[in-house]
């Protein structure tokens, strides 16, 4: 369900570091990349309070060393990470308070958790995630722009035509100065 997403905003499936990374990237970790953003997905075998926080510090640190060679290759130009903690079902009951802590966290980079909505049914082979929306750099909205291809130029009051004729005219120098005595 991500990857529809992650392409939509430009984002597009990059292949994980091998080898080089101090934190092993569990079975299944996805990462998305551009020039202005990564996203990871980092998948979580326990909806266990403690558990979620210290699979996300393991993946804040991956990441971190991730970003902090891209920056590095990008020139030093600070790139976007957002971490996605996929959890294997429902967060225990007690999990909202860490859930949010964590996502709140601006530590690293931005970060987001989802959960299967349900079970998979026999012969179904994708299942719905909660709160995929959520995640920042993809919950944008569609937006439907009504093109024209024809330019108009806006309507101004009198005031705002005579500033514009002076500009033209004089120069924004003068007119600034003229602004400024009258």
């Amino acid at each position: 369900m991500l990857d529809p997403l992650c392409r939509k905003v430009g984002l597009e499936p990059a292949d994980l570091p091998a080898g080089e990374q101090i934190v092993v990237a569990p079975p299944s970790t996805a990462l998305w990349s551009s020039s202005y953003a990564h996203l990871l997905l980092w998948p979580v075998d326990d909806a266990a309070p403690q558990h979620i926080v210290a699979c996300a510090n393991q993946a804040e640190g991956w990441f971190e060393q991730y970003l902090s060679q891209q920056e590095v290759n990008s020139g030093g130009r600070p790139i976007d990470g957002y971490l996605v903690l996929a959890l294997p079902q429902f967060p225990q009951a007690g999990s909202s308070d860490e859930i949010r802590k964590l996502e709140l966290s601006a530590r690293i980079c931005r970060k987001h958790m989802i959960w299967p909505s349900k079970e998979l049914a026999e012969g179904e082979t994708e299942r719905s995630w909660c709160r995929i929306a959520d995640v920042t750099v993809l919950g944008l909205p569609d937006a439907a722009m009504a093109g024209a291809s024809d330019l108009y130029w806006p309507k101004i009051d009198a005031e705002a035509q005579q500033v514009y004729s002076d500009l033209a005219l004089l120069g924004a120098p003068a007119t600034a100065q003229r602004d400024e005595t009258a």
